[in-house]
């Protein structure tokens, strides 16, 4: 046979054999190829890896799915992804010598497109997915498969109301603390998770899968608390990583008082587990507050917002509240009867009542929100708001003021209300406002100290410290050291001077139904009245020793326990 015709029939049986490799690599796994040890010597991944994590992520938010540490799956799972990118991260133990093309060749995947690349160190890689289909597989060396499929929604749960003794529960997520809570008598012993998917049966201490959906979960043996990162539906889907675990709260029974009236308020099965009231101004609704987790100085917390209706099912806003007993006024008022504001994220939100939607008022970025208040007078909302500045190399905050319409329009912007504010010793500013008929309190920075000062009639006066509350007839201020000691409290006037108020040891200081009160550390059953006329202190026991709270508010509403 002439070289030519060999060379020819050589070609062609090799582009036959590359076009049929090629083709099973599109089609099937590829050969994977293992690491190597220092030796040399080939290892299983399996034998090489000491930790496998799966994330999925979008821009730069990211979700763990799963991790393993150790001990690998012994049969394939599924798992759900909600965004466009997964990312396997491996870790290799010391000794394992392996680049990213030689795990390229360990790793097979259909059904998206793959990217590989090194980790924060050379013991680590990242094995990415993009463009994701309906359903893809991924296959690293000998491991198990792992299998994606795509979904719109996270898994979800609820209460099955019909297995409690008292069918009035109260199911929170809390993504300020990364928890769910669920509020309930403290007469039951157990509830019932129902999942919104068939479940992969998963044993946990105190807990009972009455069927493919519902968890029976014993309050006692859990301790009131569930892990919720290791349960995944049949499909693979799982709860937002954002609540990792479910916290159980037993609530006493308990009820509100309205102590300018003496008559009961409220109407809900749940109002025991509130904290405050805050009704709309033709009082068929109002706004309830509930703790859900509390500052490490016990000082203050996040709270859920929940607005209740007559003959309807309670309203669970999806953002929480931040709020400290030392701050002014609970950061949550109505518009108008069907729109609720309120401060969250240094941010302030409007909540249409009939839409259920909540849409934010304040979107600049660099400034953010601190404290507002809702004049009805004059139908004007006013935001305080801090921003960065940097001055001589050192990063301060600023203030400023938006005034907006009734209708939530911008009407004016007073661009500096304070002096810098040294941002790297204080997280906050220090602003606070409380609109009168005739003018407005302002807390602010100015001279190196705290100050409230008073405008009215194009006029300006001053005195030192913080807003507590005011009356028709003047202010309550606190002033503070550095360290949120209490100095002393003050009494200023309308048109007078500032003048201290017999102090009361070991107490925090609040406004209740337009007088100032004095709260106790440690007492639960007992408050304190300022009489101005006397200048003493006067002892309220609202339920006779038992346990009572009244919350930091326009109004005179306090619970009582039962």
């Amino acid at each position: 046979m002439k070289l030519w015709r060999r060379i020819f029939i050589f070609m062609t049986v090799l582009v036959l054999t590359w076009s049929l490799t090629a083709c099973r690599q599109d089609d099937e796994p590829n050969e994977q190829t293992p690491p190597k040890a220092e030796t040399g010597e080939q290892i299983k991944l399996s034998d090489a890896l000491i930790e496998l994590s799966i994330w999925q992520q979008e821009d730069a938010a990211a979700e763990e799915i799963v991790t393993y540490e150790g001990a690998w799956p012994q049969r394939s799972f599924t798992f759900a992804v909600h965004d466009p990118e997964v990312a396997f991260k491996l870790r290799l133990r010391d000794g394992i010598s392996l680049g990213t093309a030689e795990l390229a060749e360990a790793v097979a995947v259909t059904g998206a497109e793959v990217r590989i690349s090194e980790g924060e160190d050379s013991q680590s890689f990242l094995v990415t997915l993009t463009e994701i289909q309906d359903r893809a597989e991924i296959k690293l060396d000998d491991l198990e498969p792992f299998r994606l499929r795509t979904r719109q929604d996270h898994l979800m749960f609820v209460l099955n109301q019909s297995e409690l003794r008292v069918p009035y529960s109260l199911l929170i997520h809390g993504e300020s603390d990364g928890r769910s809570h669920v509020f309930v008598s403290e007469s039951e012993d157990s509830i019932v998770l129902r999942f919104t998917e068939p479940m992969r049966p998963v044993e946990h201490p105190g807990t009972e899968w009455l069927s493919e959906t519902q968890l029976k979960v014993d309050i006692a043996e859990t301790a009131g608390t569930l892990p919720l990162d290791k349960y995944y539906s049949e499909d693979g889907n799982f709860v937002a990583r954002k609540y990792h675990s479910l916290i159980i709260h037993q609530i006493p029974s308990r009820s509100w008082f309205d102590a300018a009236s003496g008559g009961s308020v409220g109407w809900s099965g749940r109002d025991a587990y509130y904290d405050a009231l805050l009704f709309s101004p033709d009082g068929s609704k109002y706004a309830a507050l509930v703790q859900i987790s509390e500052d490490t100085d016990g000082a203050g917390g996040h709270y859920g917002i929940v607005i209740e209706q007559r003959r309807q099912s309670p309203m669970v806003l999806e953002h929480a509240i931040h709020y400290r007993q030392n701050s002014s006024y609970i950061p949550v008022e109505w518009l108008d009867q069907q729109t609720l504001l309120y401060l969250s994220g240094f941010q302030v939100w409007a909540f249409d009542v009939e839409s259920g939607l909540a849409r934010q008022l304040t979107v600049e970025d660099e400034h953010q929100a601190v404290a507002f208040q809702y004049d009805q007078r004059s139908d004007r909302l006013f935001v305080l708001t801090q921003s960065p500045i940097s001055r001589d190399g050192r990063e301060y905050w600023q203030g400023s003021m938006s005034i907006y319409r009734g209708n939530l329009e911008l009407a004016e912007r007073i661009e500096t209300i304070s002096d810098p504010w040294p941002s790297t010793e204080n997280n906050i500013l220090p602003l606070r406002i409380s609109v009168q008929s005739s003018g407005y309190y302002l807390t602010t920075y100015r001279e190196g100290r705290i100050v409230t000062q008073y405008f009215a009639n194009g006029e300006e006066t001053e005195a030192p410290g913080q807003l507590i509350g005011t009356t028709d007839q003047g202010a309550y201020l606190l002033e503070t050291s550095e360290g949120d000691e209490v100095m002393r409290v003050l009494w200023w006037p309308r048109g007078g001077s500032a003048v201290p108020v017999k102090p009361l040891a070991d107490s925090s200081y609040i406004m209740f139904g337009g007088d100032l009160f004095a709260r106790r550390a440690g007492v639960a059953d007992t408050y304190y009245g300022y009489n101005p006329g006397r200048d003493e202190w006067i002892e309220w026991s609202p339920n006779a020793g038992r346990d009572s709270w009244i919350p930091h508010q326009r109004t005179a509403y306090y619970r009582v326990t039962d």
